[in-house]
This record gives C-alpha cells, structure tokens and sequence, in this order.
C-alpha cells in the first residue's frame, strides 16, 4: 500500500482507479452500492474513470462536467453509464488530481440540492476537515476541504477546520 492509499484510507475512501498522475477514489460506505452493481457496469465505469485519469475527453454519455454547483460554489459532477450517476468532485488532494466519488444515484433521481448533505452523512472524514489538499496559499484563512478563502465558518462544509 503506498502513502497516498493510507491518506485516502485515513480520510474514509478507497481508490477504485489511479494512473498518469490522477485518480479516482471512492467514499468506503459507497464501495459497497458500486460492488453491487452488475460487473459489466463497474468494468465500464472504471473504463471511464481511466480515461478521465488519462486526461482523455470524455463524451456527455460518459461523464457529465456540471451536475449543478454546491451553495459555496463546489461544482458536481457525475460519471455516467447504464442510467446509473456516480456523483461527486475534484479536488487535488497530497499533489494528484483526485475525483473523490460520494453518491451513486441507479435511477438518476437523487435531487442536486441533496447531494452533498448524503455526501457529509455518508463520509464525515472528508468534510471534516482532517486532510489538506494544495490549494493553501500564505496566511490566507481557507477551508481545508473546498480551499475557499473565507470569514468565518464555510458555507460549503461548516464543521470544517480552517487555515
């Protein structure tokens, strides 16, 4: 297991793909639904998820950019295939660019204003404010989850630290 494994295992995620400099990880209570589904959709998924490691262009059938944007601006976006939404965000987390998944939707019915309160309940590690990606600049108070420089609490993940 290399470090950056136990920096995603620390923070409650899994990494399902990894390669060229950028990965994909997958909240641990949301494995389980993504080892549910049908073994020719999880093969297609992490075919996708290769490509956007790769840095390849993906096509609206495959990956959404812009499912909507979080209250403090997070934009969401979705990996697509079979009807089946695997929601979540990038960020750049200990130096590679990382598609952290937090919701998958089978039905494509889970409204965009719910996504991140499930995300929270789902995995509080990674909202809590526990790891650092490398966004920080100087003395700057940010949130170390979405990195947006504030005054007071963040409006996009409120029980986070700040720094």
């Amino acid at each position: 297991m290399s470090d950056s494994d136990s920096d995603l295992e620390r923070i409650g995620c899994t990494c399902v793909v990894r390669c060229d400099g950028a990965r994909v990880a997958i909240v641990s209570t949301v494995l389980a639904e993504f080892s549910e589904l049908e073994q020719r959709q999880q093969d297609r998924f992490k075919r996708i998820m290769e490509l956007w490691c790769e840095g390849r262009p993906l096509t609206p059938e495959m990956m959404n950019r812009n499912e909507g944007r979080s209250t403090g601006g997070i934009r969401i976006e979705a990996f697509k295939a079979f009807n089946v939404r695997l929601y979540g965000f990038e960020i750049k987390f200990k130096n590679l660019k990382t598609f952290f998944i937090v919701i998958i939707d089978p039905t494509k019915k889970i409204r965009l204003i719910r996504i991140f309160f499930k995300a929270r309940k789902a995995s509080p590690m990674i909202f809590s404010g526990e790891f650092e990606d490398d966004r920080s600049s100087g003395d700057q108070r940010h949130c170390h989850v979405c990195r947006r420089g504030i005054r007071g609490r963040c409006p996009v993940f409120p029980s986070s630290a700040y720094g």
